[in-house]
């Protein structure tokens, strides 16, 4: 990947965790209506 990247004078990536925030809008969802729960729970 970093060898493809260098064709196109990428010189630095920076990745970073996901905010709290983030966490909790990927698990619980985006809306503000009832997060469906699983069944196997």
């Amino acid at each position: 990947m970093l060898g493809h990247l260098t064709r196109f004078d990428v010189r630095g990536l920076t990745a970073s965790p996901p905010t709290l925030e983030e966490l909790f809008l990927r698990h619980y969802g985006a809306d503000d209506g009832p997060a469906e729960v699983d069944a196997a729970r």
